[in-house]
């Protein structure tokens, strides 16, 4: 199963094998941590 989101903003790019249900606590997790993920995706990648 995977999930792709995009964090700004924050909205589900794709997605296999999990249930609508999922993908909504899935997508509050990556609301709820927004800050951090974006964060150490510019560390990593502006590097």
């Amino acid at each position: 199963m995977e999930a792709k989101y995009w964090l700004d903003p924050v909205r589900l790019a794709s997605s296999a094998g999990f249930g609508r249900k999922e993908l909504k606590k899935i997508e509050r997790i990556v609301l709820e941590s927004r800050e951090s993920l974006t964060s150490a995706w510019n560390e990593y990648y502006n590097e």
